[in-house]
């Protein structure tokens, strides 16, 4: 009695290795290859770099804190300061999210825009720097 011959598992096709691929033949391949020294000096120079931004950026953020406390203090809008102009501006906001366009919906579906906009707009101050 024979048994059934069973069927070959399929086995997924490999790609042939590539030179890119073996390192079995031995060649060495950093004898020809290019020099990254200046890619390790670029990257260290951005390391050093993004620790002293995060320093500036720390800095000009506590100066504007000074400087928004110093102008409520003052109830001033606007002032010029050693080349920099700063001023305290209103916008309005629209907030457009789901549930509050849901709350606007009447009953064929339809948005009612301008109860929407009425509803949910406010009106925001923020202060701006900029330089001259």
């Amino acid at each position: 009695m024979s048994q059934p011959e069973s069927q070959p598992e399929s086995q997924p096709e490999t790609q042939p290795e590539t030179e890119s691929d073996s390192d079995s033949d031995g060649e060495d391949l950093t004898i020809d290859a290019p020099d990254m020294s200046e890619y390790i000096t670029a990257k260290n120079a951005l390391a050093d770099m993004n620790a002293e931004r995060k320093v500036h950026l720390e800095t000009m953020k506590r100066k504007r804190d000074e400087i928004e406390d110093f102008m409520i203090g003052k109830e001033a809008k606007f002032l010029r300061l050693e080349g920099i102009v700063i001023q305290f501006k209103k916008s309005k906001k629209i907030s457009w999210n789901e549930k509050s366009l849901r709350q606007h919906v009447n009953a064929e579906g339809m948005l009612d825009l301008d109860a929407y906009k009425s509803n949910q707009t406010e009106i925001v101050e923020k202060m701006s720097i900029k330089c001259e």
